[in-house]
């Protein structure tokens, strides 16, 4: 499957994974069809300083 994923020190990578599957009685898996990051997480992630942003802030709050 097609995935965005943080992969330490190169920082967020998009690539193929292996497909989840459910190890455990209770797990779930579920489809994310949009996420964000907050520019302090993208600050340290890109280690630059985020100063404007591109789109929109569509959240109410921080967390």
């Amino acid at each position: 499957m097609l995935a965005a994923y943080y992969n330490g020190r190169a920082g967020v990578r998009v690539g193929n994974l292996p497909e989840p599957k459910i190890l455990f009685p209770g797990e779930a898996i579920v489809r994310v069809t949009l996420a964000g990051m907050c520019s302090a997480d993208l600050e340290f992630t890109l280690n630059v300083a985020v100063t404007a942003f591109a789109l929109p802030i569509r959240a109410d709050r921080h967390r």
